[in-house]
């Protein structure tokens, strides 16, 4: 990402040879491509109908598409799928509240500043630069991996609103995105806009802290510390799924 963000021709080339290599990763590659084509069609918009920009495009296309194929399909796994509108809605905007996580609604002021640099964009209201570039590939890479967990598990209850702890690892990531898209919306405008987006941002950032700390008191006290008390809880888990088949037993 930070080398398809960088304007000089050895970082674009190495980023692209990344971005191809992320194909092996075969679920995951998935949203980079995804991510690839949201930047290359926003740098459309910006007018920079460049061979860069369509190379861009493409590649994120092609490895969308061939990490598409090569992505396993389990037969059994189909009724995990989000069959409705709602069932895909819910998860995808609870995966994208984090660190307020499961919290549909708060989804939108979670991802204020990402959503406001990608507005603006859009309006040709910012002059494009490394660092939004790099925020948006981030973000879009982070919100297309909450998509594939809404769509691939939104289906079952144990995927409603709060995704399993495995996916978490990833949707992290609209954190520093939007960081980083706070940072280019201050450096961009003078006063008096810009103190607005300061004390915006300080509250964006003070909330966000205070989300990460309860999710992660939450998270040591219901998850972490009872099993490190209880170090068989894996083989009971497993047991009670082989049992009952029931995928709800291992949620999380």
């Amino acid at each position: 990402f930070t080398g398809l963000a960088r304007g000089r021709k050895s970082w674009w080339l190495a980023g692209i040879a990344l971005a191809l290599a992320s194909v092996f990763a075969v679920g995951a590659s998935v949203a980079v491509g995804l991510a690839l084509v949201v930047l290359g069609g926003l740098r459309l918009r910006d007018g920079a109908r460049t061979r860069e920009t369509f190379a861009l495009i493409a590649t994120g296309a092609v490895i969308a598409l061939v990490a598409s194929l090569a992505t396993p399909h389990v037969p059994e796994h189909l009724a995990y799928r989000a069959h409705t509108v709602m069932q895909f809605v819910g998860p995808f905007l609870g995966s994208l509240s984090w660190p307020f996580i499961g919290t549909p609604a708060l989804a939108v002021v979670t991802n204020a500043p990402l959503i406001a640099l990608v507005v603006l964009r859009l309006l040709r209201r910012t002059k494009p630069d490394d660092l939004q570039d790099l925020a948006i590939l981030a973000g879009a890479w982070a919100a297309a991996i909450g998509a594939g967990f809404a769509f691939y598990r939104g289906g079952i209850e144990i995927g409603s609103q709060v995704p399993a702890s495995r996916y978490l690892d990833f949707l992290c990531f609209l954190i520093p995105a939007n960081a980083l898209a706070a940072i280019s919306l201050v450096r961009r405008f003078k006063n008096p806009v810009r103190r607005r987006l300061v004390v915006g941002s300080t509250l964006w950032g003070l909330a966000t802290v205070a989300g990460l700390v309860t999710f992660t008191v939450l998270g040591w006290n219901s998850i972490i510390a009872p099993r490190i008390e209880n170090q068989t809880f894996r083989t009971r888990l497993v047991t009670l799924l082989q049992r009952t088949g029931d995928p709800r037993k291992i949620a999380g």
